[in-house]
């Protein structure tokens, strides 16, 4: 998470706010292989251990994600049971599922026809940011080369929250 620094660095200064980095596991330092259940695991358990604490401010936590980042934080935000110890969520260049993005980076014909279950990891974004009941923000980079702007235009168009933006 050390590429991250000097964003938590300007927020920290700007906002005064706690900020916690969550390195999932396989990613960077940490041990263990990635998956997309064990991505959404590390996020529980990232906010369950914040909600363990008793030196925050627990109605004011705000989960980021950027890319991959944006897919767990959706479905962390689409879950009832945590749905409620968030305020707000901000994603990133989101892309609206592994399916599309393998289409955009692949370009394969064939790829369209491929039925989900052939997928190991989908992270199937459009349809649970339909879940989604905190105020949400989406911020993308219309000259992003990996996800296609249009993704998080999808994205904001299908958020069921009320207050996204």
């Amino acid at each position: 998470m050390g590429h991250r620094l000097q964003n938590s660095v300007g927020l920290y200064h700007n906002l005064h706010c706690n900020i916690l980095l969550v390195e999932y596991r396989g990613y960077g330092l940490s041990e263990g292989t990635p998956s997309e259940d064990g991505l959404y695991t590390d996020a529980r358990a990232s906010i369950d251990y914040l909600c363990s604490r008793n030196d925050i401010n627990l109605s004011e936590i705000i989960v980021f994600g950027r890319s991959l980042g944006g897919a767990v934080a959706i479905d962390l935000a689409s879950r009832a049971e945590y749905a409620h110890k968030i305020w707000c969520v901000i994603v990133e260049n989101t892309f609206t599922s592994i399916p599309d993005m393998a289409k955009v980076l692949l370009g394969w014909r064939i790829l369209q026809y491929l039925p989900l279950a052939f997928y190991k990891n989908k992270f199937l974004s459009l349809f649970k940011v339909l879940q989604l009941r905190v105020p949400t923000l989406f911020i993308s980079g219309l000259a992003d080369t990996l996800v296609p702007p249009k993704m998080m235009a999808d994205l904001h168009n299908r958020c069921g929250s009320a207050g996204n933006s």
